[in-house]
């Protein structure tokens, strides 16, 4: 990343970093300020970490950044439609099972107030 001299309070002369230090300091474990360099380099080295190999990217299909780099996002978001098929089948299946009883239930209380 080549240095930029932008203006104070100007976010628009660098948004890349603005954006990238605005997500930094939305973290709830952002401690605000540091006591020394060190500090800083342990607090960035777990974050990083973190961010990369934990944190799911919404606009990469919900996979980090590792899964996403090494390919392997595409077998997770396949598996994922997969799954997601086969829940909402199930939930037809059980939905449909459900409404045959309640209207054998009905047609059978009917039979009974006509009699």
């Amino acid at each position: 990343m080549s240095q930029v001299f932008s203006q104070p309070r100007t976010p628009n002369d660098n948004p890349f970093v603005e954006s990238a230090f605005a997500i930094i300091k939305g973290d709830p474990n952002y401690p605000g300020c540091f006591v020394d360099v060190m500090d800083a380099t342990v607090y960035f080295a777990q974050y990083f970490d973190w961010y990369n190999n934990e944190k799911y990217h919404g606009q990469i299909g919900y996979a980090t950044p590792d899964q996403k780099h090494r390919g392997l996002d595409e077998v997770i978001i396949s598996d994922r439609e997969r799954r997601k098929v086969r829940a909402r089948e199930e939930r037809i299946r059980i939905n449909r099972e459900r409404f045959k009883e309640i209207t054998l239930r009905s047609c059978r209380q009917e039979e009974k107030s006509v009699v």
